[in-house]
């Protein structure tokens, strides 16, 4: 068996109205891409709620900031904490939660030069 989540397993992250079903179909190719069969089923499976629950804040945006008077309001996933998956708080869980460390790994930008 491989590591699955399932809408409730995501629900229980992060509250929307919106179908969880595609979200767990990204988590699960990133997963599967660079994570792979490096944790456990279980591990692998909270892996993939948290990372599921990322691509949805990323899709539907979370207030992180308030304010009233002149007017302020900031959105997590608009790279208000970093890009990808630290651009949310989901997608920093999951990276913590990776003890594989492939998640943090697929962050760092890789530069390739081409010498002619």
């Amino acid at each position: 068996m491989a590591a699955s989540t399932t809408p409730e397993a995501v629900k229980a992250l992060i509250e929307t109205e919106l179908d969880p079903a595609p979200f767990i179909s990204a988590a699960t190719s990133l997963y599967q891409a660079t994570v792979g069969t490096r944790l456990s089923d279980a591990q692998g499976s909270i892996v993939l709620a948290w990372l599921a629950a990322h691509f949805l804040a990323v899709s539907d945006p979370r207030e992180t900031q308030e304010s009233v008077g002149t007017g302020s309001w900031s959105f997590e996933g608009k790279n208000s904490n970093g890009v990808g998956l630290s651009s949310t708080q989901y997608g920093q869980m999951a990276m913590v939660l990776d003890a594989s460390g492939r998640l943090r790994d697929s962050e760092k930008r890789k530069a390739r030069f081409t010498v002619l």
